[in-house]
């Protein structure tokens, strides 16, 4: 066994019997390269399947207050957005305080009231 492999049990970590993790799974429940499966073909499957129960009542954040760290941009962006847009109090922080402005003239001008 070289260095850097992991050796699993039902993907636990385990001191006794060892196999490697590719043989779990037998390699059908996940892809092994990029050349596996056809991703326009998924699109097309996709299509077709009913969309996603939607929670009733909708799930808002009226009258909380929301703290976003790293709200000027990428993944906090769209947070602060998000809980804009579900009636949240948001407090926008970032590090660089043009990008923090611009989440802040968005959520005023209305645009996180727009679908994501």
């Amino acid at each position: 066994m070289g260095r850097g492999h992991r050796f699993y049990k039902s993907g636990v970590v385990s001191t006794r019997a060892y196999l490697p993790f590719s043989k779990l799974n037998n390699g059908l429940c996940s892809p092994q390269g990029m050349g596996d499966g056809n991703p326009m073909e998924k699109l097309e499957q996709s299509r077709s399947l009913p969309s996603n129960k939607q929670v009733s009542p909708e799930v808002r954040f009226d009258g909380q207050t929301v703290i976003v760290t790293g709200a000027g941009g990428g993944l906090g962006r769209s947070y602060a957005l998000m809980f804009a847009r579900l009636g949240a109090n948001v407090v926008v922080n970032d590090v660089s305080e043009k990008g923090a402005q611009a989440v802040v003239d968005e959520v005023i001008k209305g645009k996180a009231c727009l679908g994501m």
